[in-house]
């Protein structure tokens, strides 16, 4: 029994390590979270790659391995949310330094944060595929967004804000689409839209993330194109809303430092933490 006790322990110890991070050193030291990476990144002493949503203990070295022409990495402060650092690799030689992080001088973000920023980052660590998002330019106009359940008919108006007036073909699929039932949850809609109106679809949905399609009605016509809608209920939107708004407003703060594939990643990772808390 205490050899395979202490072969556990060797093993999540060489995990810890392996990543940057000692035990106990992060109730003891600044912690930061990759956002953004492109390229071959490592801890300085260290082998592990680094991925968007990956911890690190500060101070840290980061270096990239082989760089390359667009590389780059992002790095936020824990404690703030602040961006602590960043290389953009405009060719190779711009990444052969290694970029320097220091723990930041700046007050807490608030209650909780740290807590809510270490569960959205876990979900980008383990499952990086749900949260990759690219994005065209015909895409960009329809957005991701939290609607409040009132009644039989749902408003996506927040989510087509930006789209051009038109008459568009509306595809919704419920959550169990995404867990694999068959059949699943799914409602389509011709839909006439008109920035600033209202845009009814008649959908008996609950609350839960569901994936929003949206192409134009005409044969041959671009699309469709994707994104993310959280439903909720109407006793508990309010605080839902906000605590998603604070996080828009947070990485946009970030200005040009992350991409807007990026940004959208990390923001559906921050939907889906808003959708699973009680």
């Amino acid at each position: 029994m205490r050899s395979t006790l202490r072969a556990a322990c060797a093993i999540a110890l060489a995990g810890v390590v392996a990543a940057g991070i000692t035990p106990g050193a992060r109730a003891q030291a600044d912690t930061a979270y990759v956002v953004a990476a492109q390229g071959h990144w490592v801890v300085q002493g260290h082998k592990r790659p680094l991925a968007v949503g990956s911890p690190l203990v500060l101070p840290a070295r980061l270096q990239a391995q082989q760089p390359e022409a667009g590389d780059r990495i992002v790095v936020i402060a824990a404690r703030s949310g602040a961006v602590l650092g960043e290389r953009h690799c405009a060719s190779a030689a711009d990444c052969r330094a290694p970029l320097v992080l220091a723990p930041p001088s700046g007050a807490a973000a608030g209650t909780g944060w740290g807590d809510t920023l270490a569960r959205v980052m876990a979900r980008l660590e383990a499952a990086p595929d749900r949260y990759v998002s690219t994005l065209s330019r015909s895409e960009a106009g329809l957005q991701d967004a939290l609607i409040v359940l009132h009644g039989p008919a749902l408003d996506l108006a927040p989510a087509l804000a930006t789209l051009p007036a038109g008459r568009y073909q509306v595809t919704l699929q419920g959550p169990d689409c995404d867990a694999g039932a068959s059949p699943c949850s799914v409602w389509q809609q011709q839909l006439t839209w008109q920035p600033g109106g209202a845009a009814l679809l008649a959908a008996p949905a609950q609350p839960g993330v569901h994936e929003l399609r949206v192409r134009v009605s005409t044969p041959g016509a671009p699309g469709p194109w994707q994104a993310r809608v959280l439903l909720l209920r109407p006793d508990d939107a309010a605080a839902r809303v906000e605590r998603y708004r604070e996080w828009t407003g947070r990485v946009r703060a970030w200005g040009g430092t992350l991409d807007a594939a990026a940004r959208r990643s990390l923001l559906r990772a921050v939907m889906d933490d808003i959708a699973a808390q009680p």
